[in-house]
């Protein structure tokens, strides 16, 4: 799983962690879930036609700079290869803004 595909999934309006778990087990990865078909996506129980749709229509372009700006904040070693690790910091990141070092990890 890449990082941006997993961000790009987890910036979807209304898909939280339940959803993006969900995903994943159906899919095995971001990757796989972002190029679902509308009718693999809502066979879901948890994704509805509103979040299949809006999981069709996501850009990895907010993504892309998510992971730019976490890169330029820099990282902590011990998520080196911690893909989900790293990733769902970009998110919090991209979400609530950088508060400092260790507000985080």
């Amino acid at each position: 799983m890449t990082d941006q595909a997993y961000v790009t999934l987890a910036l979807v309006p209304g898909i939280g962690r339940a959803r993006v778990d969900a995903l994943l087990r159906a899919f095995g990865s971001a990757e796989a879930a972002l190029g679902a078909s509308l009718k693999s996506l809502t066979a879901l129980p948890e994704i509805s036609l509103a979040a299949a749709t809006a999981i069709r229509g996501a850009e990895g372009s907010a993504a892309a700079r998510v992971l730019a700006r976490a890169g330029e904040l820099g990282s902590p070693s011990w998520a080196a290869g911690r893909t989900r690790a790293t990733a769902a910091k970009c998110v919090a990141i991209s979400r609530v803004g950088w508060r400092g070092p260790g507000w985080w990890w």
